[in-house]
């Protein structure tokens, strides 16, 4: 299934964020080493933004489970003797 993540709240009164999470266009698998790495920012982003709330938006747990999957992915591909590009996880 492939939907995007979004989540609105209210942190302060008047105050409303929103947080886009996409999926990418292709599989995981057909993804570049770049795009990869690019795709796997944006809910290690999502999550370290979540992490500092008080309380902790429920749709963190799917953010959690997309960073999963493109870790595992990378994984494969250090297994399979693929390059991979390392970025430091914010947050």
């Amino acid at each position: 299934m492939r939907i995007a993540v979004r989540s609105q709240f209210v942190s302060e009164p008047g105050e409303r964020i929103t947080v886009l999470v996409g999926q990418p266009k292709q599989p995981l698998s057909a993804l570049t080493t770049y795009e990869l790495r690019d795709y796997r920012r944006q809910p290690q982003n999502a999550i370290a933004f979540f992490d500092s709330r008080d309380p902790v938006a429920a749709v963190r747990d799917d953010l959690q489970a997309r960073l999963d999957d493109v870790l595992a992915e990378q994984d494969d591909r250090d297994e399979a003797g693929r390059p991979r590009v390392t970025t430091k996880c914010a947050g």
